[in-house]
């Protein structure tokens, strides 16, 4: 079934679900497109946009988890260049 399920990931089909307003769901899409073609750049940039929209959407509880887990990711990569 997986399979099959990535062969019917496509760019069009995650913007099917994004005009439907599921957003998730699109994204969830573009991911497996990418995994299926990472060098697929349409995919990328609508991915890029789409999370930038759920980003947004989010509930500023989970705004804030997400930057403050950035900080962390952006901490550890400063000590590991010795910054």
């Amino acid at each position: 079934m997986a399979g099959e399920r990535d062969r019917l990931a496509s760019v069009t089909l995650a913007e099917l679900y994004f005009k439907q307003g599921d957003l998730a769901g699109a994204i969830r899409v573009l991911k497996e497109v990418l995994v299926a073609n990472p060098g697929s750049q349409k995919a990328r940039a609508r991915l890029v946009l789409l999370e930038g929209l759920a980003f947004r959407s989010a509930g500023g509880d989970l705004r804030k988890e997400r930057i403050r887990k950035l900080g962390q990711i952006l901490e550890r990569v400063r000590k590991e260049r010795g910054e």
